[in-house]
């Protein structure tokens, strides 16, 4: 073929191409996946073009008047000779199996230089592409073909449904080893870009893999993996058929397991707190500590210094714990040994030993059973028993030092966790719409129980660690409702008057309640009053009522007349006594029975109050400690308040720092308090 262009010596060009082989996959491997081409170019007047390198750039078309080419390379150098040239397409650019397959029979144009592309020429096979066409009528090996896939199948392996190539469905299959293949494929190459459609078939294999499956039914021995992520299954049917009873699970074998609802054998015995949502639980940490340390260790005493522990009946333990401070000259020849309730012994440390080693030094802080492992004994053995009773710490000093002390138990306590059966801690706010009602006390009121509120038919009490006291209840000093004290009444009610009020001091089971004067409108109020004494008569609260009293301060007052009330006058001293409230009164002569060195005394003999007369009463400073005075042989009754005087005979000493000091002497001079009275009140 000749052909002429205005920008190139070349006129023509001829040239024909080989399919070598186009594809791809492993069953093919051995075939090239180039295209071989060969050509002639030619000069304008017919000669061959002349020897030299030409730039050639390679284009394939499906069709002879494409615009666009399926796949080109180039510009490449080659050589050409007496006007031949070859070059084999995909040898720099990657040629495409699909793209080829694209080509049907194909075109392909050649470009010299910048020149436009000569006439295209049609592609033509070589004798091994030639070859490559007839392998469909090859018998298949390693391949799957309708024969294979038929209802005729070879023996058990088929699959097991008519194939659309089957002879039933008009196809040639009739066997495997007679029949061409056609198509054909590897199995290890079978795949499905869609759905597989198998009718009523049913589909099967020893192993599955795949992505998914979607199915209307899908029957399987079993299931490997950890089923996160199957959807749609259907638990056994049934239900459980007694009255009251839920589902709790499913057996292995699908049916289910049915229980009573709210069955307390399902819950756990600590689970309160889950099923509360932490508001309520029942298990604590109480922690009893000895009330006697620090005891002093006795030297090289073999019998040992013991202390003891009333452990309160708190409860079951999940978790007991003790421990113990001590302090020696040396640990060395220290040895504790704890005895419990039912006299089990646990030695705890042995001249300094523990279980977990030699412990030097002066002080030491253990706690058994962890982190410090006991010498010998196992206190874990409490777990799950009740500890309640005695438990007794014994601390030996070994060796000699002076036979007198060498160091001290300092403190010792037993912490006991407890899966409670008396108590339930409320950790929010206990709202009771219908109301809380409390049952009589049934525990002792002692440490274990303070703050413990109880009924005791008339009072609601509440237990201060030692004892009972009614809780007042509305404004109290009423008979049907007394105070504690008068300060009681006042802090309860600031507008309170002076007045007669009831008051029971120490509370139920103690002195019953009784009236008594309240002075409100001085001195701040709160004050009850003890006695009213003149020089003829006085008027004292009983002994048992006024040693139920508790008190701190005390307050003297003059009234203007003798005989009764009165009015009031001036106000005589107010003293502190007592840093810490205390009850009673001093009734006998000697010492100091307040924190600040003065006497307090109501009635009563003895130096100041001789002849057995109830009157007496008084503020004094000491036990004839002058120039205080006048605290002793005041016979006949008296009263002194803050005497000048020394040694009373005989006379009614009212001797104050506001006084002349007549009427009051050794045994001498007349006395005389006219229109005069004093109270005298606590608080």
């Amino acid at each position: 073929m000749s052909t002429s262009h205005a920008h190139s010596p070349l006129a023509a060009a001829l040239f024909s191409a080989t399919f070598a082989a186009v594809f791809a996959s492993p069953a093919l491997a051995a075939v090239p996946v180039t295209i071989a081409t060969q050509g002639t170019l030619r000069a304008p007047n017919g000669p061959p073009a002349s020897d030299g390198v030409y730039k050639m750039t390679f284009s394939l078309y499906a069709k002879k008047a494409d615009a666009k080419a399926k796949w080109a390379e180039g510009p490449v150098p080659l050589e050409v000779k007496a006007g031949v040239f070859g070059h084999v397409l995909g040898s720099l650019k990657p040629l495409d199996a699909t793209v080829v397959g694209q080509l049907g029979g194909g075109w392909i144009g050649v470009r010299i230089g910048d020149n436009p592309e000569l006439p295209r020429q049609p592609l033509h096979s070589v004798a091994y592409a030639m070859a490559a066409a007839s392998a469909d009528k090859l018998r298949c090996t390693g391949c799957v073909t309708g024969a294979h896939l038929a209802d005729a199948g070879i023996g058990a392996k088929h699959v097991g449904f008519v194939y659309a190539g089957a002879k039933a469905k008009g196809g040639p299959a009739t066997s495997a080893l007679d029949l061409a293949c056609s198509g054909c494929v590897s199995v290890k190459e079978l795949a499905f870009d869609g759905d597989v459609d198998l009718k009523t078939h049913a589909f099967r294999a020893a192993k599955v893999t795949a992505d998914s499956v979607v199915a209307k039914t899908v029957s399987a021995a079993s299931f490997i993996g950890d089923g996160s992520k199957l959807s749609g299954i259907t638990t056994a049917a049934g239900s459980c058929t007694k009255a009251g009873e839920v589902v709790r699970g499913i057996k292995p074998d699908g049916s289910l397991i049915c229980v009573k609802a709210m069955d307390p054998s399902a819950l756990p015995a600590d689970g309160l707190d889950e099923v509360s949502n932490k508001l309520l639980s029942n298990q604590f940490v109480d922690e009893v500590a000895s009330t006697k340390t620090p005891v002093g260790i006795q030297d090289n005493n073999p019998t040992g210094t013991p202390d003891t522990i009333d452990f309160p009946d708190i409860g079951i333990a999940q978790k007991l714990t003790v421990k113990v401070h001590v302090t020696t000259s040396d640990l060395a020849q220290l040895s504790l040994t704890l005895f419990a309730p039912d006299n089990s012994k646990y030695v705890l440390l042995d001249k300094g030993k523990t279980g977990a080693g030699a412990k030097k030094g002066k002080v030491y802080k253990g706690a058994w059973p962890a982190p410090d492992k006991a010498v010998s004994g196992d206190l874990t053995k409490w777990v799950g028993s009740n500890p309640k009773g005695k438990w007794r710490l014994v601390a030996v000093d070994t060796k000699f030092l002076n036979n007198k002390t060498d160091g001290r138990v300092e403190s010792w306590s037993i912490a006991l966790q407890t899966l409670s059966n008396k108590k339930v801690h409320a950790a929010g706010r206990l709202i009771a719409g219908a109301g809380i009602t409390f049952a009589k006390a049934t525990v002792p009121c002692d440490a274990a129980h303070a703050g413990t509120i109880s009924w005791d038919g008339k009072y609601l009490n509440v237990c201060n660690g030692k004892k009972r006291y009614p809780i007042i209840v509305g404004t109290p000093g009423t008979a049907e409702n007394p105070a504690a004290s008068c300060q009681h009444i006042r802090d309860t009610d600031a507008t309170a008057s002076d007045g007669d009020y009831w008051i029971d001091p120490d509370g139920v089971g103690g002195v019953s309640a009784f009236k008594v004067t309240c002075l409100m409108s001085r001195g701040g109020g709160g004050w009850m009053k003890v006695t009213d004494f003149a020089e003829t008569s006085y008027n004292n609260l009983p002994v048992t009522q006024r040693n139920a009293l508790r008190w701190k301060d005390v307050r003297l007052e003059e009234h203007d007349h003798a005989s009764g009330k009165g009015k009031y006058s001036k106000h005589v001293s107010t003293q502190s006594c007592y840093k810490t409230a205390k009850s009673g009164f001093q009734t006998t002569s000697g010492g100091n029975n307040c924190d600040t060195g003065l006497q307090i005394r109501v009635g009563g003999t003895g130096g100041s109050c001789g002849n057995g007369e109830d009157g007496c009463f008084g503020i004094y400073k000491g036990s004839l400690n002058k120039p205080w005075g006048c605290n002793w042989s005041c016979s006949g009754g008296a009263v002194t308040i803050w005497g000048k005087g020394y040694n009373c005979n005989g006379c009614r000493c009212r001797n104050a720092s506001w006084t002349t000091t007549a009427g009051c002497g050794n045994g001498g001079g007349k006395g005389g308090w006219g229109k005069l009275r004093f109270h005298m009140y606590v608080r």
